[in-house]
């Protein structure tokens, strides 16, 4: 992949806030947020939300509930056109969530938005789910 130096520094950030997060520590990830409010999250613990404040906050709730363990990023595309970029990937590591007996695989596929800002590219949205494999059609109703 050739990505911009600048999006590629901020994706490994990004990656090394993802392996922080698991510690139960989301300060990583709030330090690559955009100063915007136009921010949003679908965590791979569900429901979204939207503006800075609110993301922030999710994050911190989010990293609350890992009690351990270690994460690795694995990327499969990433780029950019004007001040927009992206990351698409899988993280990968084995944790200890609240309520689990014990550490245990987890594997979520991300993609991530960021903004150049001020010459600094920000995350604006990151979405992590858990869906890494293929399902059945009838999955994905309610």
């Amino acid at each position: 992949m050739d990505v911009d130096p600048g999006l590629q520094k901020t994706i490994d950030r990004a990656a090394a806030a993802g392996a922080q997060f698991v510690t139960g520590d989301a300060e990583g990830y709030a330090a690559l947020l955009s100063g915007g409010d136009d921010l949003t999250i679908f965590g791979a613990f569900g429901a979204g939300v939207s503006g800075h404040d609110a993301m922030v906050e999710r994050m911190h709730w989010a990293a609350a509930r890992f009690t351990g363990g270690e994460m690795t990023y694995e990327p499969m595309a990433a780029g950019s056109s004007g001040d927009l970029g992206y990351a698409v990937g899988v993280e990968r590591g084995r944790v200890t969530v609240t309520g689990a007996d014990g550490p245990q695989e987890m594997v979520l596929r991300v993609t991530q938005v960021f903004r150049r800002e001020d010459g600094e590219w920000k995350l604006v949205h990151r979405h992590a789910d858990p869906l890494t494999s293929v399902t059945a059609s009838t999955a994905v109703l309610a």
